[in-house]
């Protein structure tokens, strides 16, 4: 793993060079996006950067089960609204994880759609405060493709974004496996609540109790960390 620290707007704008760098020099890449908190500030800095993702594949890392999501606190609207209203970035193909009919076959859908793309050749991902990254909870099987998953109370208090509702109890997500044959990987971390979690990840042992810690095996990972969640390494 090459670990960057600097500030937090300094994390998201190299961030997103990085994202925009790809971007720029490959047409037709494919991006694994997540919609955490943490990467709101680095698709800020893409939108602002003019990158124009029309050639580009982006497929969605996670998303909320249950009929009574509220609208507009969905994964994918909170992405689109972020990175791909029609003021921002010009996105080609946006591909999001089916909510409703058979989930299982939805699962293998999914999965069947990311290798027709030629797999990914960048997961942009944050890392929770328990270890989590896109809705991979701690114990999430390291061979897991995407799958259904119940989110802990720690990820739904992290991860939901809408005041005046409940964050759903499960979720949908791309499994470790799908991230972990990534060929680039970037995740990134804020704040001294993350301070653990980024210890974990960074020196301790890949463990499956830590799903970050599982990019360790990866030889192509950048981490961005401000001096909070940086505060452990």
């Amino acid at each position: 793993m090459k670990v960057i620290k600097c500030t937090k707007e300094e994390a998201c704008a190299r961030a997103a060079g990085a994202i925009a760098e790809l971007v720029r020099g490959k047409s037709g890449c494919t991006l694994a996006l997540s919609a955490a908190p943490d990467l709101m500030g680095v698709y800020d800095a893409l939108a602002s950067s003019g990158v124009d993702f029309s050639e580009s594949q982006v497929f969605l890392t996670e998303e909320y089960l249950g009929q009574d999501v509220p609208e507009g606190c969905s994964r994918a609207s909170i992405l689109r609204e972020r990175m791909f209203a029609p003021e921002k970035c010009r996105c080609g193909k946006f591909a999001v994880p089916e909510t409703s009919g058979d989930l299982n076959e939805n699962c293998a859908g999914y999965d069947a759609l990311i290798a027709a793309a030629g797999g990914i050749d960048l997961a942009v991902l944050a890392i929770g405060v328990n270890g989590h990254i896109a809705f991979n909870e701690p114990l999430a099987a390291y061979d897991s493709g995407i799958h259904m998953t119940k989110l802990t109370d720690v990820t739904r208090r992290e991860e939901w974004a809408c005041e005046g509702s409940s964050a759903p109890s499960e979720g949908i997500t791309v499994g470790i496996k799908t991230l972990a044959h990534a060929r680039r990987v970037i995740l990134v971390a804020f704040g001294e609540e993350k301070a653990d979690a980024v210890h974990s990840a960074v020196d301790g042992r890949a463990h499956i109790s830590v799903p970050a810690s599982l990019m360790q095996l990866h030889d192509n990972v950048a981490v961005y960390l401000d001096s909070g969640a940086a505060s452990l390494i």
